[in-house]
């Protein structure tokens, strides 16, 4: 059985590689900017502070930061 966590946490891997320039991660820069970009992954964030602190309107992208 597939762990649809650890599946949809691969998406941070690829959009943290420079060497991907996938049209989709325009998607996730216009959602991020905001909040720094790929600089929010970096940081060491608890998921109870991304539902308090964070308000990003599309629910995948706020789901990717929660895992």
């Amino acid at each position: 059985m597939i762990d649809i966590k650890a599946f949809k946490s691969t998406w941070v891997k690829i959009y943290l590689d420079n060497d991907n320039h996938g049209k989709w991660k325009l998607f996730f820069d216009s959602e991020l900017h905001d909040f720094g970009g790929v600089i929010i992954f970096k940081g060491n964030f608890n998921k109870n502070d991304v539902a308090k602190f964070i308000h990003i309107s599309d629910a995948f992208t706020t789901e990717i930061l929660k895992i």
